[in-house]
């Protein structure tokens, strides 16, 4: 059944990162799930199943794996390769109150450190992440020829890899000046990638994350950022100060390259509930 799952389009048109990450969790269930009948793989037992994997590993690893296994039953059955989900019934595991959020915003001093410390194009991608919202996957494969600048006004035209539809104009984002500086103190080279890494090759995405953690934890260690940095959370910085600017929701998700409003209020949450009980709290006289 896994197999005709990675067969289906439901699999094979997956962003790359996301394809890597399912195949990953896979391979990681090959063990507690390979022998089974699939058929005889009852919900109380994938339960069961999702509970050690958060004691063994972490609770948000182990609700992507319950994800993942019900995708691939969702299509088993479609494929005439098994009669129900048993992942239907088992509810997402809560985030422990005393685990950290995910991905959470950069400081705008965060960044700075992150961009003085790290390698050229280590930097210029954070500054991709930190003032034009990109994922990483974009950030690392942006072609130069996305960049164009006419005097002072610069600007980056791309397709999001993970969300955009082939039928759907190109996003047309207006560049920091920040961000302009990194893109011009680029060095020249063959690639027509705008990131490259020390050798002046573009990045593989696992070359580009060992980078940036190992930068990351060297500045942890000495003190010099908070705990939690992570690329990703690069765009819940951008979200949070258009949020703090006064944009909407549909602006944000239009910024960000979502296709719905869903994420930019899951990302502008907590943000949204400190305004509200600050404008609160200056009614009382």
């Amino acid at each position: 059944m896994v197999d005709a799952y990675r067969r289906s389009s439901a699999f094979t048109k997956l962003a790359p990162r996301t394809k890597r990450d399912y195949h990953q969790v896979l391979d990681y269930l090959r063990k507690p799930l390979g022998a089974a009948d699939v058929d005889g793989i009852s919900t109380p037992e994938l339960a069961t199943l999702i509970d050690r994997i958060a004691e063994k590993r972490n609770w948000r690893f182990a609700n992507y794996c319950l994800a993942v296994i019900s995708r691939v039953f969702s299509i088993g059955i479609l494929r005439g390769k098994a009669k129900v989900n048993p992942a239907t019934g088992v509810p997402k595991l809560t985030r422990p109150r005393e685990a950290p959020a995910a991905n959470r915003p950069w400081t705008d001093h965060e960044i700075e450190v992150v961009l003085a410390a790290a390698p050229a194009g280590v930097a210029l991608a954070v500054g991709l992440g930190a003032y034009a919202g990109l994922r990483e996957g974009d950030a690392i494969a942006l072609p130069m020829s996305a960049y164009s600048k006419v005097g002072r006004r610069a600007a980056i035209t791309f397709r999001p890899g993970k969300t955009h539809r082939a039928d759907e104009d190109p996003l047309v984002l207006p560049v920091h000046p920040r961000l302009v500086q990194l893109i011009d103190n680029r060095k020249a080279g063959d690639s027509t990638v705008m990131v490259l890494g020390m050798r002046g090759r573009p990045y593989t995405s696992d070359g580009f994350r060992t980078m940036l953690f190992r930068v990351i934890a060297q500045l942890e260690a000495a003190g010099k950022v908070g705990e939690g940095l992570t690329f990703h959370g690069l765009r819940h910085t951008v979200a949070t100060k258009l949020s703090d600017l006064g944009a909407d929701n549909e602006t944000i998700a239009d910024v960000l390259g979502w296709s719905s409003t869903a994420m930019a209020k899951r990302y502008t949450k907590t943000r949204d509930r400190t305004k509200r009980a600050a404008a609160g709290l200056r009614q009382i006289k």
